[in-house]
């Protein structure tokens, strides 16, 4: 597996209204999809560090976990013992709940203010976009615009990791001591198998440099 996070435009022309998919979350602070049946993708199910997963969920707060939803808004540092299995582009407190904004400017986002998925079956990737997302209490001067790819490398399971960061305004949201979306706990990324082993931080996590 090979994970790759890099400051370029959203993928997008994935179908549906804003081109990232026909699937969205509906507005909300700290929800989650249901469970997301992956097989079209990753039909033996996607191995992340030896166990398999046929389902994933997508949450509102800039990660995927695999054994529930997750609705925890102040990111922790990332560790190998989480007991929900996790991969977080920005994990942060996200807030969808203002509705549709101007788009931030340079790239493919649509200023919807929402998160999509998408299962494409013909390319083996799913792809979960957060875009041009507000932070909490429902604020939307500044946006993120990012997204979570998860490649399919194989029919065994393996895959590999890209996350896509087209703009990044905001870092923190006012219940995590943040004050016009900076300072306070500042948002993380990277992955956790849970299995008190395999885990990764990016360098930037828990940095203001993470908006660079």
């Amino acid at each position: 597996m090979i994970m790759e996070g890099t400051m370029t435009q959203l993928v997008n022309g994935l179908g549906g209204s804003a081109g990232f998919g026909e699937n969205s979350l509906a507005r909300n602070d700290d929800g989650s999809s249901s469970a997301i049946d992956i097989r079209s993708v990753f039909s033996s199910g996607l191995n992340f560090f030896g166990t398999t997963y046929n389902s994933l969920y997508v949450n509102n707060n800039g990660n995927i976990t695999f054994a529930s939803g997750r609705s925890q808004y102040t990111p922790n540092v990332i560790t190998a013992n989480t007991s929900n299995p996790m991969i977080a582009a920005y994990d942060a407190d996200v807030d969808t709940r203002a509705g549709t904004t101007t788009a931030s400017s340079g790239g493919t986002s649509q200023g919807t203010d929402l998160v999509y998925y998408d299962l494409d079956a013909s390319n083996g990737i799913f792809t979960a976009t957060w875009d041009d997302v507000g932070y909490y209490n429902q604020h939307v001067n500044k946006l993120n615009a990012f997204q979570i790819q998860l490649v399919n490398q194989g029919g065994n399971g393996d895959f590999d990791i890209v996350f896509r960061y087209e703009n990044i305004d905001w870092t923190t949201g006012d219940a995590s001591s943040g004050s016009n979306g900076l300072g306070g706990t500042i948002a993380r990324a990277g992955y956790s198998a849970g299995n008190g082993v395999n885990y990764f931080e990016m360098r930037e996590s828990g940095s203001h440099t993470n908006r660079q």
